[in-house]
C-alpha cells in the first residue's frame, strides 16, 4: 500500500516535471533571447563589426590607437514580446552619452540586424533604416548622440526595425593603456533606449556609473559597452646622425646655400602600446637657405619640415608629417612636433626635443656637414 502511494507520488512528480520542461521549453522558444546594448565583435567573423576597442588581450581586439577617429557599431537589441498598436514595439529613440575625454563625435546610420549564414550566424550591421535621422547634442556639457524614427509598420516586423546605430568620435590619448567602463576614474559611453511604447531602458557600464536615468526607465548594466584605447609610446632614448646637403658654410662665412637635411637614428626604451623600440629616418620636404649663424641662432618663424618613418621593433612602421623648430634660449635643440599620417598610431601626434652637439671644429673652422644627436627628454606619441 505504503510502497504504491510512493511509486504513484514518483509517477506523478516525473509527469509533472516533464509538463514544466516542455512548458519552459515552450516558453524559450516564444521569448527572444536577452541581450545587452553592446559594441558586438565576432571573432568568428574576422571580429566584426568592431575590430578594435577590446583590451588587447587573447581573444579580444586590439585598443583603439589615441587620438584615432575609429568607426564604432552600437547595438542597441529589440527585447519586447508585446505588440503595440498593432505592431512590434521597436526602438524609436537612442541617445549616446559620450565619456569625457572622447571628443568630435559624429553620427552615422541607422541599420538593422543581420544575423544569417552570409554573417556566419553573427550578429552584424544590415541595411540603413529610412526615415531616422541623428543630430549631435550637449546636455550638461556631455556631447551626446541622438537618433530618432518611426516604429515599424506591418507587414514590417523587428527584423526590419533600427538596431544598429553607428558613428565616430575622436579617443581620448591616455598616458596609460585605458579601458573606459565608468571605474577607476573613467567615464563610459551609456546608453537611452525608448520603444514606441514609451518602455525607456537606461544602459550602464558598470554598476557605480549609472549616470541620469530617466524618469521611469528600467536601468541595466551592460559590460560589453566598455571601450579600451591603448596609450602610444613613450620613448625615453633616442640617439642618431642629422645630415646637411650641400655643408652649411661656416660661421665667419656670408655665404647662404640651399640645404636639404636627412636623419637616421635609433628610438629605444619605448613603453607602451606593444613596441619597444625602433629605427627612424627623416628626409626634409623644404630646403631651407641659411648657414652655421642661421642655424644657431633662434628665429621663431625659422621651421623645417619633412617625412619621418619609424619601423618598429614588430616590423610595423609609422610616417609622420613633421616639424623641426628652434628652442629660444638653446641654439644646439631643436623641438620636434608631428602627426602620424599612416601605419601605427594614424592620426596620433609626436613631441619631443632633441640636442646636438656639433663635430669638432665644426661651424668655426669648417662648415657643416653633419651632427650627432640625442633626446633631451622623452618623445612621446599620443
Amino acid at each position: 500500500m505504503h510502497a504504491h502511494r510512493s511509486a504513484s507520488r514518483e509517477r506523478r512528480a516525473q509527469g509533472t516535471t516533464a509538463f514544466a520542461l516542455a512548458v519552459a521549453v515552450v516558453v524559450a522558444l516564444a521569448v527572444p533571447a536577452w541581450a545587452h546594448a553592446e559594441f558586438p565583435t565576432a571573432p568568428s567573423f574576422g571580429y566584426q563589426p568592431n575590430t578594435a576597442g577590446g583590451t588587447g588581450e587573447l581573444g579580444s581586439t586590439p585598443p583603439y590607437a589615441p587620438n584615432s577617429t575609429p568607426t564604432l557599431y552600437l547595438r542597441v537589441p529589440f527585447e519586447q514580446t508585446v505588440p503595440y498598436h498593432g505592431a512590434d514595439d521597436t526602438t524609436v529613440d537612442v541617445k549616446v552619452y559620450v565619456p569625457a575625454g572622447w571628443t568630435n563625435p559624429a553620427c552615422g546610420a541607422a541599420r538593422t540586424l543581420v544575423n544569417n549564414a552570409s554573417t556566419k550566424n553573427t550578429d552584424q550591421p544590415g541595411a540603413t533604416v529610412a526615415h531616422w535621422t541623428c543630430d549631435v547634442l550637449t546636455v550638461n556639457g556631455q556631447p551626446v548622440l541622438h537618433w530618432s524614427g518611426p516604429q515599424v509598420v506591418p507587414p514590417q516586423t523587428a527584423n526590419n526595425s533600427a538596431q544598429f546605430f553607428v558613428f565616430k568620435v575622436t579617443t581620448p590619448a591616455p598616458a596609460v593603456h585605458t579601458t573606459y567602463d565608468g571605474t577607476h576614474g573613467t567615464s563610459g559611453f551609456i546608453v537611452d533606449q525608448i520603444y514606441a511604447s514609451g518602455h525607456t531602458q537606461h544602459w550602464i557600464p558598470s554598476p557605480g556609473y549609472r549616470g541620469t536615468p530617466p524618469a521611469g526607465s528600467t536601468t541595466e548594466v551592460s559590460d560589453e559597452l566598455a571601450r579600451t584605447v591603448g596609450a602610444g609610446p613613450n620613448c625615453t632614448t633616442a640617439a642618431g646622425t642629422i645630415s646637411f646637403n650641400p655643408a652649411l658654410p661656416k660661421l665667419s662665412s656670408s655665404n647662404n646655400v640651399k640645404t636639404r637635411i636627412t636623419a637616421t637614428g635609433t628610438l629605444s626604451g619605448c613603453s607602451g602600446a606593444g613596441v619597444t623600440s625602433g629605427h627612424l629616418t627623416f628626409t626634409s620636404t623644404n630646403t631651407n637657405v641659411g648657414n652655421c649663424k642661421t642655424l644657431l641662432t633662434y628665429k621663431s618663424t625659422t621651421s623645417t619640415t619633412g617625412t619621418e618613418t619609424i619601423t618598429w621593433n614588430t616590423g610595423k612602421t609609422s610616417t609622420i608629417k613633421v616639424t623641426l623648430g628652434q628652442v629660444h634660449g638653446n641654439s644646439q635643440q631643436t623641438s620636434i612636433t608631428g602627426t602620424i599620417t599612416a601605419g601605427l598610431f594614424t592620426t596620433s601626434h609626436q613631441t619631443g626635443t632633441l640636442v646636438f652637439t656639433l663635430p669638432s671644429s665644426a661651424c668655426t673652422k669648417t662648415g657643416l656637414n653633419a651632427a650627432s644627436y640625442k633626446q633631451a627628454g622623452p618623445i612621446q606619441i599620443r
